[in-house]
């Protein structure tokens, strides 16, 4: 049992270092946009304006969330974007192939798009370190891209499925962890040997 909890602290440790949680937010961020367009593409219709819609709304919520000031919102839009998309994906399934959902999946799609926005001004308030947090979340949201694109080839359901829930709780423990790191650094300190990492 001390090992389990040892091991769990070690990985919420691992995951509260700012790079890190960063890119495995970028991580997420891609496979919540792919999979809310996979989800369109095999549940509702695979017409090329289901790509446009994705997109559009996707931008949308990610302009809203820019414009967002409140401080310390991320895991709670987090936590929003994933139950966003945890209503299209029942939904979906639910009824398949009908064309009246795309009001629904659009704003689903606009409103877990907010913390892609949000995140920006977030960790420039936040964490204080932008050069190196921003290159991690980007080069997480490519690691994301690639990992959608060759999962939904073989295991489209699972990716759909398993993929965003499993991901935004890492997210999720990853932010969480950054509170104690950012009172720290407004009380005097530093963020962490992470962020130079």
């Amino acid at each position: 049992m001390t090992n389990e909890r040892n091991a769990l602290a070690a990985t919420r440790q691992f995951l509260a270092r700012p790079p890190v949680a960063c890119f495995v937010l970028g991580v997420h961020l891609a496979v919540l946009q792919f999979s809310f367009l996979f989800l369109l593409e095999a549940y509702v219709s695979s017409r090329a304006h289901s790509y446009f819609i994705c997109l559009f709304f996707w931008l949308l919520g990610f302009q809203l969330g820019l414009m967002l000031k409140k401080e310390n919102l991320m895991p709670r839009l987090l936590l929003a974007g994933l139950a966003l998309y945890e209503l299209a994906y029942v939904v979906g399934h639910l009824y398949p192939y009908n064309d009246l959902v795309f009001p629904l999946y659009a704003l689903c799609i606009f409103g877990a798009a907010i913390q892609a926005g949000y995140f920006f001004p977030w960790a420039a308030e936040i964490l204080k370190a932008t050069d190196t947090v921003l290159i991690q979340e980007n080069n997480g949201y490519l690691v994301g891209l690639v990992f959608s694109l060759i999962t939904v080839l073989f295991y489209g359901d699972v990716l759909t499925a398993v993929a965003p829930p499993l991901l935004a709780f890492l997210a999720y423990v990853g932010l969480d962890g950054l509170k104690p790191q950012v009172a720290s650094e407004r009380a005097g300190g530093t963020i962490g040997s992470g962020i130079s990492a």
